[in-house]
């Protein structure tokens, strides 16, 4: 079944605040956005320090969009995590410091496609622990997609869960040689959105957001983005992003509003497709 079934000729947008629980800073400028910018939906990351405060916003907020950001890599060099199973239990995933691997690449060289599962299951559980009913789910660095086992894995965990995932627009699929993964997913009954926007790595960010949203497509397209409120805390994880460009674009105030409006964008949450998924899989 694809999504696009029920959108008919609409233009679906569902903006997601990404890497939620990273640190303070991100998780206050992701609450600002959810709550009064154009942001819809948020994915937590399970196993930083900071998850517990994002999770005491989720229980205070039961309607809030939130899915998980399964997460098996840790790229800073001095803001370091590991897996919520715990090292002993998922060796492979760890690095000699004993936190996740910096990259997608080490992370595929060491890993075992049984600890990604039992990792991923651990911290999906963690997430429902703490009180979030969560919406879908994706990939930090989009890291499961690299890997034919890992991408069974993460549609083992959507079916199990009964939700929807965040999909690589086709163009990626296929430079991955993973092109069959969308139907491979869509028979399983797991939904996704249509389409899916990356975000620019740098120059004129703004143009580029205000040029992607004049130039959506009918259907249900996905955007993520990185918001922070700047500041020390977040300058030095980073290395120097305080992800305020973002926040100013898609929180408060957003200069992008009229652009949805002007276009007739309609923005959406995951709530939406998890439930269109559970009514289509309980027929």
């Amino acid at each position: 079944m694809r999504a696009t079934k029920s959108w008919g000729d609409a233009r679906l947008l569902i903006v997601t605040a990404d890497d939620a629980g990273l640190c303070h800073s991100v998780n206050q400028a992701v609450i600002e956005a959810l709550e009064e910018g154009l942001v819809t939906t948020a994915s937590v990351m399970a196993v930083t320090p900071w998850f517990a405060e994002i999770a005491e916003y989720a229980r205070g907020r039961p309607d809030a969009d939130l899915g998980v950001h399964l997460t098996f890599t840790c790229e800073w060099r001095s803001y370091r995590w590991g897996p919520v199973a715990g090292g002993s239990a998922v060796p492979g995933l760890c690095a000699p410091d004993g936190a996740m691997w910096p990259t997608t690449e080490e992370l595929q060289a060491h890993a075992q496609p049984e600890e990604v599962e039992l990792e991923g299951r651990a911290q999906i559980e963690r997430c429902r622990r703490s009180g979030l009913s969560l919406t879908h789910i994706d990939s930090h660095m989009h890291a499961l997609f690299y890997d034919p086992w890992f991408r069974k894995v993460l549609a083992d965990l959507a079916a199990d869960c009964d939700l929807p995932i965040r999909m690589l627009p086709k163009p990626v699929l296929r430079d991955l040689q993973a092109e069959e993964f969308r139907e491979a997913v869509r028979t399983r009954g797991i939904l996704f959105p249509d389409d899916l926007i990356l975000p620019p790595d740098d120059g004129a960010v703004a143009d580029f957001w205000r040029d992607s949203l004049a130039q959506l497509h009918f259907g249900l397209t996905e955007a993520f983005v990185h918001v922070g409120l700047g500041g020390p805390e977040l300058l030095t994880i980073t290395d120097g992003d305080d992800r305020r460009l973002e926040l100013d674009l898609f929180g408060p105030c957003s200069p992008l509003s009229d652009v949805v409006r002007a276009h007739g964008i309609t923005l959406v949450g995951y709530r939406t497709l998890r439930d269109l998924q559970r009514v289509t899989s309980s027929r």
